[in-house]
């Protein structure tokens, strides 16, 4: 009797066993993109000027100057520069970034930099004068992007 017993038990256990439904292996989760923000100013480099009756380090805003940046994505963002130079890049992907500044009469500036998932980038841009009028497209000046 014990045996039978034991035997109804086992039987029991295997066939409750097989007829659970088999667990799907877990996959894994890509990493949604995260983005941050890229703003900053394009103005002419500071200079040491008279102000009233003193003297004050001051830059003046450059108006209209065309920003590009080329995310690792291979995105592609563009603002232009309002009234007081300020620009902004919303939701940019978080990895390195190329950003391209260029404006009528300056040499244009490239900045390499990173953003990161839920912040904002200050990238500043002193924009020196072009020895010759340069037309937006120009060849870059420099690699600085302050």
């Amino acid at each position: 009797m014990r045996k039978t017993l034991f035997a109804l038990i086992a039987l029991s256990a295997l066939l409750a066993a097989t007829s659970l439904p088999a667990k799907e292996p877990r996959k894994p989760q890509t990493p949604k993109p995260g983005y941050g923000t890229v703003t900053g100013r394009t103005t002419t480099p500071q200079e040491f000027r008279p102000g009233g009756s003193t003297y004050k380090w001051t830059c003046t805003p450059i108006r209209g100057a065309s920003i590009t940046a080329i995310t690792s994505q291979g995105d592609t963002l563009r603002d232009i520069s309002d009234q007081i130079g300020i620009y902004a890049l919303g939701r940019v992907p978080e990895g390195k970034i190329i950003i391209r500044v260029e404006a009528r009469g300056y040499k244009t500036q490239i900045a390499i930099k990173e953003v990161v998932k839920n912040r904002t980038l200050g990238v500043d841009f002193e924009m020196e004068k072009a020895e010759t009028p340069q037309p937006a497209g120009g060849e870059p000046a420099n690699a600085t992007g302050k």
